[in-house]
């Protein structure tokens, strides 16, 4: 996927969002009238990722330097050239439950996605692929501070889940670990006290670094190319947006 169409993907979840809203909160009326409704003790929330920083940077700069660059014949959808490293973004999304413990705190329990997809890269010299599967899931208790009924600010301890796995041919070992970290979290909910919320939120996902690899491929001919360890900063820079329901 290139970088216009990821953006244009992107676009289209806010048009969504955008287009959904006004059907939420016109389900909140009644003959014109406001229903709105006293403060919920609990709410659940769904979103989806409107930005996560993309898939790594040092995969794709230590493909480049070990020789996984070259590019290959467009042979299906069209002709042309594919160039490599070429990186295949997921969409990536989370659910959240918050209890309302009183009108200045919630407690938070998220889980999600982010910096999901596949780095592909294409040595000449051997003739062969390596294809490297991302993702890092997080889950979250989030201590939360209300400030003017809408915005929050909360930070709470985290596991996260680490892979970099081989999807091509040759397989091989890939890189799994579970980490505990944090998550910084600030974000705003609105309308206040409707059942159907519109949610937008700011992430800072922080689970260090680690090394990954090294990922060898044998080309046909007997030879081989292997991309080093490298090593990955796994921390991630979220902002999503979604729609709720209290209950």
């Amino acid at each position: 996927m290139t970088h216009v169409a990821k953006m244009t993907h992107r676009l289209d979840i806010v048009v969504l969002l955008i287009l959904i809203f006004p059907m939420v909160v016109h389900a909140q009326t009644n003959n014109g009238q406001d229903t709105q409704i006293m403060l919920k003790r609990w709410s659940f929330t769904a979103t989806a990722t409107l930005y996560d920083g993309g898939l790594s940077e040092e995969i794709i700069k230590s493909m480049r330097a070990s020789g996984f660059d070259d590019p290959t014949t467009r042979w299906l959808f069209g002709s042309g050239t594919i160039k490599h490293p070429q990186s295949y973004p997921a969409l990536t999304s989370s659910i959240t439950l918050c209890y309302r413990y009183s009108n200045r705190l919630a407690i938070r329990l998220f889980t999600g996605t982010a910096g999901a997809g596949s780095i592909h890269g294409y040595n000449g010299d051997v003739g062969k692929y390596i294809f490297l599967k991302e993702s890092h899931s997080t889950t979250a208790l989030i201590p939360s501070l209300i400030a003017g009924e809408v915005a929050r600010i909360g930070i709470g301890p985290a596991l996260h889940k680490l892979e970099v796995q081989r999807e091509d041919a040759s397989g091989g070992p890939g890189f799994r670990k579970t980490r505990i970290g944090f998550v910084l979290e600030a974000g705003l909910t609105f309308p206040a006290r409707t059942r159907w919320f519109f949610d937008i939120a700011f992430h800072y996902r922080y689970a260090g670094s680690a090394e990954v690899g090294p990922f060898t491929t044998n080309g046909w001919g007997g030879g081989s190319a292997s991309i080093p360890r490298t090593r990955i900063n796994f921390n991630k820079t979220v902002v999503s947006a979604g729609i709720g329901i209290r209950f």
